[in-house]
């Protein structure tokens, strides 16, 4: 369900007008608090570009960049106590409220590269770079270099999830949740599409990128948990096997180091992948509660291992020879900071994202900055906010829409996955049979969550047909993202619920809306709102093409659940309220 049908503006304008302001905050600091104006992708479709489908871009040569001297020495990263652990607390860590330089203090940040100069991040799903000199002395100013709405060879930017760095060749990649890999070139500021996402119909399922790296060759991988496989672009829209192991599928990042690929799964484990097929075990939990990252860094002059733990705020540096020995650990004991997302090294200091905050270890102290650093017991922070909102209270509020249904374990049908037959982004929940009780099918009762009051319902509906699916889909495809009238086909019979607290959930692809669910109308948690069915899908007009199922969406504010954000961490938000047990 697009934003659209929750709110009357265009497709992705709120988003470009919160984005954008980076331009603005960048450009003209200190003049208040300006926005641009919104930015609309385009409502027909337009020619195709010429050379979006025969760009060639030629890896440049591997070089060794000579570090550039910064404003302030920077320090080496101080050594740590008895037990092995570096403590970065306000005594001695710089804390910056990194989403506030957006306009809006509520945009998750979530992805961090670096170089000797700059700062990559990645802010509620736009690219911007920070200069290291402004970030180490407190003063950062954003530069926007790609946001949602942009256009690379002829595919609209929609919402990056991960970044790639291969710093010897001066190369950042960057993931879009609608499939595609874009690229820039650190050197002359080019852009250019490193792989382009394209519909197979005759695929049984679509690939889903969920995580990209670069290994010692400046090969590019990309990890697809729909085929548990690791792929590298063939040209620009083939892909080339690089292994293929089913456990895979329940994979969540990956990275390259010692001539090896090393996965992490959901659970926080480490699998490392030698050969064509097949992978073995590297490293079990060992404590990880919820691991969202896992690079390489050399900054201590070797190739290591770092995995981030959200919850337990930690940054792990191990050998990729020594699984057993943790080389550095690095844990942080702000009490109220977020989920810690992903960190860097880079000239002596780590540079970590949590929450909407950069923080800078070692850095000048921050405000009640004093005293010693100890760790802090990860059971003692406060508890995680999203979109400055408690969302885990509201979730732990609801009653899940389809009665002793559970959560899947797949990202793919998850809210930030790819849907590459209408190139867009995947907003819900989808729950299918795999995870109802026995008899789930079309006709199957949704209740709504929680109390609230109906915004829309469907009350007219014509159907859709197998010829008008496959030409509506088609255009979209041809414009590289679904127009607003074309996803409101896509939702089939819906209805959305506004809630308190900012709150909306939607239900799409119903086969019949109960008695009395209007607009306007009172409905209280547990009441019927409608069966489950098939309208909208490609199922409705060719019959056993999809099979019945429940699009589920839970929008906080403006953003649907999971936008800016991982799928692995929209996961553990969908976990905390319905713990996979429905």
């Amino acid at each position: 369900m697009d934003r659209q049908l929750l709110l009357p503006r265009p497709l992705f304008a709120r988003r470009f007008g919160r984005i954008l302001g980076l331009l603005i905050a960048a450009g003209l600091a200190g003049c208040g608090d300006a926005r641009a104006m919104p930015r609309q992708l385009p409502t027909a479709s337009p020619t195709p570009d010429p050379a979006a489908g025969t760009e060639s871009f030629p890896l440049p040569p591997l070089t060794t960049p000579t570090p550039l001297p910064l404003a302030t020495a920077p320090p080496a990263l101080v050594l740590p106590d008895e037990s092995g652990t570096s403590v970065a607390c306000a005594a001695n860590t710089l804390r910056l409220p990194l989403a506030d330089l957006t306009g809006d203090p509520t945009a998750p940040v979530s992805r961090i590269e670096a170089d000797e100069e700059s700062l990559y991040v990645l802010v509620d799903g736009g690219l911007i770079r920070l200069s290291r000199v402004g970030v180490d002395a407190g003063t950062p100013a954003p530069e926007a270099i790609l946001l949602p709405g942009q256009t690379v060879a002829g595919r609209p930017v929609q919402e990056l999830a991960d970044l790639a760095l291969d710093g010897r060749r001066g190369l950042l990649y960057m993931l879009d949740k609608a499939g595609h890999v874009f690229r820039y070139s650190l050197r002359d500021g080019s852009l250019s599409l490193a792989y382009r996402a394209t519909f197979d119909r005759q695929a049984v399922v679509s690939p889903q990128l969920i995580a990209i790296a670069v290994d010692g060759d400046g090969r590019l991988l990309m990890l697809d948990s729909a085929y548990g496989m690791i792929w590298t672009p063939d040209g620009q829209t083939g892909r080339e096997l690089v292994n293929d192991s089913s456990g895979m599928t329940e994979s969540a990042d990956l990275t390259a180091a010692d001539g090896r690929i090393f996965v992490m799964r959901q659970d926080g484990s480490i699998r490392v992948v030698e050969e064509r097929y097949g992978w073995r075990a590297w490293q079990g939990q060992e404590g990880r509660r919820l691991g969202l990252a896992i690079k390489t860094s050399n900054h201590l002059g070797v190739d290591l291992i770092v995995t981030v733990d959200a919850l337990q705020r930690e940054v792990l540096g191990m050998r990729p020879d020594d699984p057993g020995l943790a080389v550095t650990r690095h844990v942080f004991a702000f009490p109220d900071m977020g989920l810690l997302r992903d960190a860097a090294f880079a000239g002596g200091r780590l540079y970590a994202l949590a929450g909407g905050d950069l923080f800078v270890y070692p850095g000048p102290a921050g405000e009640g900055g004093s005293g010693e650093c100890r760790p802090l017991n990860p059971d003692l922070f406060a508890r995680p906010t999203l979109y400055g909102e408690d969302v885990i209270a509201t979730l732990e509020g609801m009653r899940f829409p389809i009665e002793e249904g559970t959560l899947p374990i797949w990202p793919r049908i998850y809210p930030g996955a790819s849907r590459l037959y209408r190139l867009g982004v995947h907003h819900g929940l989808d729950l299918y049979s795999f995870n109802a009780p026995t008899g789930y099918g079309r006709g199957w009762p949704v209740i709504a969550p929680l109390e609230g009051r109906v915004a829309r319902a469907t009350i007219r509906y014509e159907g859709l047909s197998g010829e008008e699916f496959d030409r509506i889909t088609a255009d979209a495809r041809t414009l590289g993202a679904t127009p607003p009238d074309t996803m409101e086909l896509l939702a089939g019979k819906h209805v959305v619920i506004e809630h308190e607290g900012d709150i909306s959930t939607v239900y799409m692809h119903l086969d019949a809306l109960a008695p009395g669910i209007v607009p306007g109308a009172h409905v209280r948690a547990g009441q019927l709102i409608g069966t489950v069915g098939v309208t909208g899908t490609e199922g409705e007009g060719r019959p056993g093409a999809s099979l019945p199922h429940l699009h589920f969406e839970i929008w906080v504010g403006e953003r649907y659940l999971g936008e800016g954000i991982t799928i692995r961490e929209t996961m553990w938000w969908y976990g905390q309220g319905f713990d996979r047990r429905g």
